[in-house]
């Protein structure tokens, strides 16, 4: 799915969101690399907006461990064979399975 800045007003994005989209992404993004991008910028109030009105992808992002300094935002599901540590936020559009436990900033 590609979002543009015209699209996060249309469905009421607070003018915060609206000007660091259209710093990041003048021409537009990739749904899931403006949540990464997002992720790596601990921009959660974007993600967490995005994913409420986006909806989720059906995609799976299936790993054996998921460790980061930042975030994780993902559209679709998560699904970890050992622990997931991540520093700061972690959200899924589609819901989160760790083997071995989640640790979150």
């Amino acid at each position: 799915m590609f979002i543009t800045k015209e699209m996060l007003i249309e469905k009421g994005a607070c003018s915060v969101d609206i000007a660091w989209f259209d710093s990041q992404f003048p021409n537009g993004s990739d749904y899931q690399e403006a949540l990464n991008v997002a992720a790596a910028q601990n921009q959660f109030g974007f993600a967490r907006w995005g994913l409420q009105q986006f909806g989720s992808l059906d995609t799976v992002l299936e790993v054996d461990e998921l460790e980061a300094e930042a975030s994780v935002f993902f559209a679709g599901r998560i699904i970890v064979k050992g622990a997931i540590k991540i520093a700061k936020w972690l959200l899924a559009g589609e819901g989160i399975t760790a083997g071995e436990g989640i640790t979150a900033g």
